[in-house]
């Protein structure tokens, strides 16, 4: 027999401040990435924390994807803009636009 999980203890809760749009794993599962309405990429580990949070876009983020093995990500805004976002401190906290 199985036993029940209650969903409190399965999932973790984060208060983003925005309506998230888009989210994505990372490649090294230590975090999601979501895009929100207020153009931030906000990253979020398994807790619930928000760890890291910088903006994006004016306007809200519309999509983003992370590169499977160089571990940047690629983000889309309200703004028509498509950008390139890599991580530059080994804390994941953080992140320059690629040029």
């Amino acid at each position: 027999m199985s036993s029940v999980v209650a969903p409190s203890e399965r999932l973790a809760v984060a208060e983003l401040g925005c309506f998230p749009v888009c989210l994505q794993w990372a490649p090294s599962g230590a975090f999601v990435a979501i895009g929100g309405d207020d153009g931030d990429i906000r990253f979020v580990d398994g807790g619930g924390t928000i760890v890291a949070k910088f903006r994006a876009h004016e306007g809200g983020v519309t999509a983003l994807a992370w590169h499977p093995r160089t571990g940047e990500l690629a983000t889309t805004g309200q703004d028509q803009k498509v950008r390139v976002w890599t991580q530059v401190g080994a804390d994941g906290v953080t992140w320059v636009r690629s040029e």
